[in-house]
Formats: C-alpha cells, sequence, structure tokens
C-alpha cells in the first residue's frame, strides 16, 4: 500500500495543510490516499478494512536522519470499516508540567484490570514483587516466569475413602510422606462436645474413647457403628485398614499411637482415652477369603487376618467420605 504524505505549518493562532502528493501516488483503488486536513482533523480513503492505521510525523521532509513518529495515542491502530477515515492530529502545541505523570497509566499490583491508554515500559515482577518463580507451581508459566514452587508439599492430604458393602475391599488411600501438623490431634470442644478428637493430619474424626463399646464381633462392630449418636454426631461408621492404620505411629509400641502434638507415644487423654494395644476391627474385608476381615493390632501396628466371629475391640469414625 502506498503512503500519502500531508505537511503541516503550525503557529500561535492558526494551521495551514499543504497535501503533497508527489510522494507517494495511488496506483490502485485499495490504496491508501489522504483526501483532507482541515481544523486539526486528517481523513484519508480506507481501501482495506482489515489495516490497523498509525498517523506518523516528523518536523519536516528534508532531514533524512529524524524518522517517522507515531508516538500520537490517538491516531495510532486506528481501524474501521468506512470508506474514509477521520482522526484529529496536533495542530496547537503548549508545554505543561505536573509533579505527576498526567498522560502516562501505571499498572496495579491490586487488579487485574488494564485501562486503555499509554503505558511506560516495565516488567510485571517489577509491579508486583509476588510475580516470581518461587510463587508459581512447577510446570506453570506466567508471563514468562517458569514456576518452581513445589505444590505436593502444600497439597491436602486427601480424605480416605469408606467401602459400600463392606465386602469389596479397602478404597481408601492415605497420604505417605507429609509432614504432620502441629497438633496432630485437636479435642472436640463445646458444641461439638470433647468426646470427639479430629486427626489434622488426615481430617478424620474420632471417638475420643478408644475403647466406648468394648469388643464385639465383626457384624455388630458394624451395627454399632451406625447405631452411635457421640457429641452431636450420628454419622459414625467402622474404619476401613488404611483409615485405622493412618493413626499408628511406628516410632511407638504398646500402643503404636502418638499424643496430641504428634511429637510422643500417647498417655491417657493426651487426647485419646481408652487405647488398648490389642486388635481393632476394620471394615475392610479380605477379597480373597470372603469371611476374613482385616484388623489391625495397635500393639505393634500390625495388620491381620481373623474371621468375623472373634470379638475384637472397636474404634468409630466420621469425615473423610
Amino acid at each position: 500500500m502506498g503512503k500519502q504524505y500531508g505537511k503541516a505549518l503550525c503557529a500561535a493562532f492558526f494551521a495551514t495543510v499543504i497535501l503533497v502528493s508527489g510522494l507517494a501516488t495511488a496506483q490502485a483503488t485499495n490504496e491508501l490516499i489522504i483526501t483532507s486536513f482541515q481544523d486539526g482533523y486528517l481523513s484519508w480513503t480506507n481501501g482495506n478494512s482489515n489495516l490497523y492505521y498509525t498517523v506518523e510525523y516528523k518536523p519536516n521532509l528534508n532531514e533524512t536522519n529524524l524518522a517517522w513518529n507515531g508516538s500520537y495515542r490517538v491516531s495510532q491502530d486506528v481501524r474501521s470499516s468506512s470508506n474514509n477515515i477521520t482522526v484529529p492530529v496536533g495542530v496547537y502545541y503548549q508545554v505543561v508540567g505536573s509533579s505527576n505523570p498526567l498522560h502516562t497509566l501505571t499498572l496495579s499490583p491490586t487488579s487485574g484490570a488494564v485501562a486503555a491508554g499509554y503505558y511506560a515500559a516495565t516488567t510485571l515482577s517489577a509491579v508486583d514483587a509476588n510475580l516470581s518463580a518461587a510463587n508459581i507451581a512447577t510446570n506453570v508459566t506466567v508471563f514468562g516466569i517458569a514456576g518452581t514452587l513445589n505444590t505436593n508439599v502444600l497439597a491436602l492430604v486427601p480424605k480416605t475413602g469408606q467401602t459400600n458393602s463392606y465386602q469389596t475391599g479397602d478404597d481408601g488411600t492415605y497420604k505417605k510422606g507429609v509432614a504432620w501438623p502441629n497438633p496432630r490431634f485437636t479435642i472436640g470442644t463445646g458444641v461439638d462436645g470433647t468426646n470427639c478428637v479430629t486427626d489434622n493430619l488426615t481430617g478424620l474424626m474420632w471417638t475420643r474413647n478408644a475403647n466406648l463399646g468394648g469388643t464385639k464381633t465383626w457384624t455388630n462392630a458394624i451395627a454399632y457403628c451406625e447405631a452411635l449418636t457421640n457429641g452431636v454426631y450420628t454419622d459414625w461408621r467402622l474404619p476401613n485398614k488404611r483409615e485405622l492404620l493412618s493413626l499408628t505411629d511406628d516410632g511407638q509400641k504398646d500402643p503404636v499411637i502418638c499424643n496430641t502434638a504428634g511429637t510422643g507415644k500417647w498417655s491417657a487423654n493426651d487426647p485419646f482415652t481408652g487405647v488398648q494395644s490389642s486388635y481393632y476391627w476394620s471394615s475392610t474385608s479380605y477379597a480373597g477369603v470372603t469371611p476374613t476381615i482385616w484388623c489391625v493390632w495397635l500393639g505393634q501396628g500390625d495388620v491381620l487376618l481373623y474371621a468375623r466371629e472373634n470379638t475384637f475391640f472397636v474404634w468409630p469414625v466420621r469425615g473423610g467420605q
């Protein structure tokens, strides 16, 4: 596309424009042709509505070392579907001083909105220091900054699941390798009842008394948990194998349960009561032999199989669905 150039002579109170067509001649109907310059407005033909036009200027056409300047914001990236385009261009000038920038906009670190306007060159990390590799997840790139944050360390421990029929095996998952919170356990308060303890590692809630129902057969243990009201809660159930194992601390024995802080061995009321160094039923049956059930020995943390007709201890749990 050819260019058309206009030459403006500016004074304090008047401006005269001479259209110079000899510098570039339109050769086709879709080429740009300046049609008028009047009262500070420049008009030209729009032969291609897909183009973005910019009105460029320079002091004169004789100084070949001076590049054309297109920084006049109102006449940058002009696009229109009209056959003719008209934009204002500068013909009168004054100089105004200010202690703050009047026209250069500033990006905000507290807002994602970017208003139309002129912005000085900068980097986004200078606008907001929080935009750094250490704050962006690994394998994620934001504005050219590749993240190095290991989100696995910060990931929440997933809740363990619960089988529906008590016959289909264990569907729970206990995430290993996660640092224990401190405190590990929190005793319930107020209306929630001091008879409940929340495990801050898994999010599961246990009855504070680990010997609340005594010993029972496996079938009776399931029924007992589902009928139990403890604190203000009625949705207790028999824990699955992995849920029971999530309570154990291999650094302890007789029983393998830690204290409230998670830094030492359990003792009475810290936080549980009635913990037995004996066998506890899980709700998980063994797929190889249907009548047998997985039990956890809290003396040393072993997992063993027993027939459901045996009588073992019951430790109800809730949550984690």
